[in-house]
């Protein structure tokens, strides 16, 4: 047998296929004819042709290294794209599967080579990187060609990391985008197929200049392996892409049909008869079919004996000559054939030459592409569209091409828009679109004629479903529907169907799309989304024009004035405000350079911002001076921006001739002030500006205050943070309230300000307020005067007025105790020994008389001797000199005890006895005694607590009772409370009363000692 003999029929009548036998080194043995025409090999005793003479020479080690890896792996298929020298076009691209064929005997290893010509899906770099600067910069045509592609593209990085995956890869693959993004391409390769994938991809990476290819499996989603011819171009170098572009082609059906040309025939038959796709087996000669399978009955309707009966050619819409069929399947061009119910389908045939029994056939593959092709009719019916509406048209005339051509596409007999009015209070028709010539014309302009006539309100159409809900809404039989307004004149006018759909922008109904028709229309959820997408552009288009219009009459009405330049900065455009401001009309203004307004000290320095804006620079703000038509010569401000795109220039201007006139007055006025300040020297005049907060302060003040630099605290919350802390709220508050009133002009105020040297300064300071014309306070200028010396005068004078009284207090308690001490001595040395002698006569007598009399006399003698000792110890407590203070207390309280009216607890601190003078003793005595007849007297206490102690150089003293207490601010000063206060004041204390009603009484006495 010879070599030729095992060259599978197929492959062996192959137009399309190369097919050659190779011995080692690639010494070439045999081939199909196809190959040999091709290549110019005629015999196979050639045996002086060598495979690699086919081979560019860029291309021979890879060969050659093809060659050595088949030899390794027997059985094991290796791809590769190898270009071919031709002359006049340099080389073509032809895509190779080599395998060493384990089933051919002999010493010498015999590697079979399958190749097709690909030079059609090779692109030169210059179109490439054109193509690709029109996709990623067009985002619609973008859009557009990549869901309606059959093709899937894929940009990924150096490490296969997919950045980008057109939408189509949901219809062939059923992932998101979401769902690719962010994962390896590998990730989804068979796992047979990756040693292969890897290698392409790394030699891509490697020879970005070749376009690689490999024929691969990738897991769909629903767990389905695709077959795909994945072709790379390396653009990672490409500032645009920065990616290597993945093409992946679904050879699904070539993949099929190729393994159904090389199984047997039992496994051929059971390919054929479950092959997902239409296919035909036809006479070569006569193109009757011959056989067909089960997925050609379901898809034309047919049943197989009338197929048996019928011509290949009888399924076209217009039949060919069979022999042109397979000049349509060579050219890929698309054809429509019928079903059998008379439904078109648009098909592209695949055809394969075979041989059964010895007759010529040709196996004929049908790809319905109908849903492809409408998908492509609706996206040119998008540009249409989106064509129409870009004319400089009127918005009517443009929307009633618009609707004519989805009326049309659609097969409605009848179009409308509703668009709500501006401020949504009802609804109107603006556009009725309907073929002229229909039969039923007269009635639709009836019914359209009637609808105009009403006025439907907000109550009435925020009902319909289509306003309520958002969404479509299909009426299949519009006598069954009650939720029509104008169901009854509807169906009076012969509608069977409607269909509403709201057009959405950004979440509002912009406007509503109704269409009705004369047939019962079953609902298609597809057109409805397509009405929704061609709606969108009419919405899109209708939002655009309105907001076009709502800026034109801001244009108008603005009162600043506004102008739209050419990038050469000539007007094109200007509002009425500025013909009112300049003098000159618009027409006169497109005739004049700006710079003829400009007044001619400012022309250099505005031309240099006009050539900012020619380099695309915006000029945020800017003023200058102009003349107007009349030779007035007036001020204004002005900014701009170039849009380069729209080749503009857009700018506002305003008039600020007033304020620059206000701002020269306020000059002159700073002008006068600042020789002001500088001819004070000691007040610091300060100016606050009432609109920034912030504080212009005199050289004096630093002078004054020691504050160097004060431009960046120069705020009222510097002058704020200055106040002394016992000052600032007072002081802060006064100011607020000044500044905030309007009926005074004068504010005045004493407090402490802290100098730089931490120290502080009393300070006078007084406010002037300033007002504009309109009454409202802008600006309060004020003066700063340093008091501290005569601050520090009066507190002398104080200090010493205050030693001048407690002198004299001193003085009057120091007679009042000695006049104390004089009392007592001359009722204990004269009148208690006299009475004392009294009683020892009275005494003798009893002894010698009894007498009733004579005992009660003795009795009350007694009783004032007792009574003479009780004063004379409280006017002189000559116990404190000889016990001490704490002892003579003791002794004092003791004689309270004595009368169990009060139960008296004295806690002492021994210490204090050591620490203070025979005058802190007298006093801290006085004022326990003076307290203690108080309680007595008043407080109706049953309980009384005494302490004493020393705590931080000074003395307290402690008196609590559980007595009524007393509203301090009620009871009257008397000469008790004010001798205890008087008392400790001079010992430079104070004495504090803690007390209320029903809630005892507690007085605390704080004196210093050294």
């Amino acid at each position: 047998m010879t070599l030729t003999a095992t060259i599978p029929d197929n492959l062996l009548l192959s137009n399309h296929l190369f097919y050659v036998l190779v011995g080692e080194e690639g010494r070439y043995l045999t081939a199909n004819p196809h190959f040999q025409n091709t290549f110019g090999v005629t015999t196979e005793n050639n045996t002086d042709f060598s495979f690699a003479r086919i081979v560019h020479p860029d291309d021979k080690a890879a060969f050659h290294k093809i060659i050595s890896e088949c030899k390794v792996h027997p059985g094991k298929p290796v791809t590769a794209v190898l270009k071919r020298p031709v002359p006049h076009t340099h080389y073509t691209h032809v895509k190779w599967e080599f395998i060493c064929l384990q089933e051919v005997t002999g010493e010498e290893a015999v590697i079979q080579a399958i190749g097709f010509d690909i030079s059609n899906g090779v692109k030169t770099d210059e179109p490439v990187h054109k193509n690709k600067h029109t996709i990623f910069t067009d985002n619609k045509a973008l859009e557009s060609l990549l869901i309606n592609s059959i093709d899937i593209i894929l940009l990924v990085d150096a490490s296969s990391v997919i950045s980008f995956c057109s939408p189509n890869i949901t219809r062939e693959m059923g992932y998101t985008q979401a769902e690719m993004i962010g994962k390896t391409g590998f990730d989804f390769v068979h796992p047979d197929d990756q040693p292969a994938a890897f290698e392409i991809f790394e030699k891509e990476l490697k020879y970005p200049d070749q376009n690689n290819s490999v024929d691969v499996r990738l897991r769909k989603k629903d767990g389905t392996w695709l077959w795909v011819e994945a072709k790379g171009k390396n653009l990672l170098d490409d500032p645009l892409v920065q990616g290597v572009i993945i093409n992946l082609n679904n050879i699904s059906t070539r993949k099929a049909a190729e393994e159904a040309l090389q199984q047997s025939e039992t496994r051929y038959r059971s390919f054929f008869e479950n092959l997902p796709y239409p296919l035909f087996l036809v006479e070569t000669n006569s193109g009757a079919i011959a056989n067909c399978n089960n997925s050609t009955l379901q898809k034309y309707g047919y049943s197989y004996a009338e197929l048996m009966q019928m011509n290949f050619t009888d399924l076209f819409e217009e039949q060919p000559e069979f022999k042109d069929i397979e000049e349509l399947c060579r050219q890929q061009v698309l054809v429509r054939h019928q079903k059998k119910s008379g439904e078109l389908i648009i098909a592209k045939l695949e055809h394969y030459q075979t041989h059964t029994d010895g007759n010529g056939y040709q196996l004929i593959l049908v790809q319905d592409l109908t849903d492809n092709y409408n998908r492509q009719r609706e996206s040119q019916l998008a540009f249409e569209i989106s064509a129409i509406l870009m004319q400089s048209t009127s918005i009517s005339q443009s929307l009633e091409k618009a609707l004519q051509k989805i009326r049309k596409f659609t097969g409605w007999d009848l179009i409308e828009l509703w668009s709500p009015s501006y401020d949504q209070s009802f609804i109107k028709n603006d556009i009725s679109a309907f073929y002229p010539k229909n039969p039923c014309a007269s009635k639709i302009k009836k019914f359209v004629f009637e609808t105009r006539l009403n006025q439907y309100n907000k109550e009435q159409y925020a009902q319909v479903p289509v306003y309520a809900n958002q969404q479509p809404y299909w009426i299949e039989n519009l006598e069954k529907d009650q939720a029509l307004v104008r169901r009854a004149i509807a169906v009076q006018a012969g509608f069977k169907s409607v269909l509403a759909v709201p057009i959405l922008n950004e979440g509002d109904v912009v406007c509503s799309v109704y269409l009705f028709s004369f047939l019962e229309k079953k609902r298609n959820e597809h057109a409805e989304k397509l009405i929704q997408t061609l709606g969108s552009l009419i919405g899109t288009e209708l939002q655009k024009r309105k907001r076009e219009s709502e800026l034109d009459q801001f244009f108008k009405i603005s009162p600043d004035i506004m102008t739209i330049a050419g990038l050469d900065g000539k007007f094109i455009k200007v509002n009425p405000a500025f013909e009112s401001f300049i003098g000159y009309s618009q027409e006169e203004a497109k005739e004049l350079h700006p710079l003829h307004y400009v007044f001619e000290e400012d022309r250099a320095a505005v031309l240099e911002k006009l050539k900012d804006l020619s380099k695309g620079i915006s000029v945020p703000y800017y003023e200058n001076r102009v003349v107007t038509k009349d030779g007035q010569l007036k001020w204004i401000s002005w900014t701009a921006t170039p849009i380069f795109e729209e080749g503009m220039i857009i700018a506002t201007h305003r008039d600020i001739t007033d304020k620059k006139a206000f701002e020269e007055k306020i000059r002159l006025i700073n002008e006068r002030y600042e020789y002001a300040t500088k001819a004070t020297t000691n007040e610091a005049i300060w100016d606050l500006d009432l609109k920034s907060n912030e504080i212009s302060w005199s050289e004096v003040f630093t002078n004054m205050f020691g504050y160097s630099s004060l431009k960046e605290d120069a705020t009222l919350g510097f002058w704020e943070s200055k106040l002394h802390p016992e000052d600032k709220e007072r002081v802060i508050t006064s100011f607020h309230d000044f500044i905030t009133q309007s009926n005074t002009a004068n504010w005045y105020c004493e407090y402490r300000f802290e100098k730089k040297d931490g120290s502080y300064a009393y300070i006078v300071d007084r406010g002037y307020m300033i007002f504009d014309d309109q009454k409202q306070p802008i600006r309060v200028v004020g003066a700063m005067e340093d008091i501290s010396d005569r601050k520090k005068l009066e507190e002398e004078l104080i200090q010493t007025e205050r030693m001048r009284q407690m002198q004299i207090a001193q003085a009057a308690v120091n007679a009042q105790e000695k006049e104390r001490a004089d009392v007592g001595k001359e009722l204990h040395d004269n009148i208690s020994q006299m009475l004392t002698s009294t009683k020892l006569f009275l005494d003798i007598m009893r002894n010698k008389t009894q007498d009733e009399l004579l005992d009660r006399s003795i009795k009350n003698i007694n009783t004032i001797i007792t009574e003479i000792r009780n004063i004379s110890r409280s006017l002189v407590p000559s116990s404190i000199e000889d016990l001490g203070l704490i002892a003579s207390l003791n002794d004092l309280l003791d004689n309270i005890r004595v009368t169990n009216i009060i139960d008296v607890e004295f806690y002492p601190d021994p210490e204090v006895e050591n620490l203070i003078n025979a005058n802190y003793k007298l006093t801290l005595y006085r004022i326990v005694q003076e307290q203690i007849n108080n309680i007595v007297k008043h407080a109706n206490a049953s309980q009384v607590l005494i302490e004493l102690y020393h705590e931080e150089n000074r003395i307290e003293l402690v008196i609590t009772d559980d007595g009524i207490g007393f509203d301090v601010n009620k009871i009257k000063k008397g000469h008790g409370l004010k001798n205890m206060r008087s008392r400790a004041e001079l010992l430079n204390g104070h004495l504090e009363i803690i007390t209320s009603p029903q809630k005892g009484c507690k007085l605390k006495v704080h004196i210093p000692y050294q």
